[in-house]
């Protein structure tokens, strides 16, 4: 899979953002730099770690990137799309008649 990796850091100390980034094979965005305040409320960062995935265009695949990673360590199913709701919906479901084939809906 190709695909590039920023990472943003919400350190508030700089010798530990130093310490954290100098381990790490991808670009940075520079310690106390005003984008990461910006991209935090754009991509509704709450919490650490957060990894948003986006495609070429910029626009979020998911938000949810931590659990992809966890969730599929080798990235078979990388870029981790949410799934489509005819992927979710049961062959069957329950009414007021009893349980009728989905397909009906």
């Amino acid at each position: 899979h190709d695909f590039e990796l920023i990472f943003v850091s919400f350190d508030k100390n700089q010798n530990q953002y130093k310490e954290y980034t100098s381990k790490m094979p991808w670009p940075c965005l520079p310690f106390g730099s005003e984008s990461i305040q910006t991209l935090g409320r754009k991509y509704g960062s709450g919490g650490i770690p957060h990894l948003v995935v986006l495609d070429d265009k910029g626009d979020v695949i998911t938000d949810e990137g931590v659990d992809g990673v966890t969730l599929d360590e080798t990235g078979e199913r990388y870029p981790w799309k949410p799934k489509e709701l005819s992927e979710l919906w049961p062959e069957r479901v329950l009414t007021k008649s009893g349980f009728v084939d989905s397909s009906a809906f």
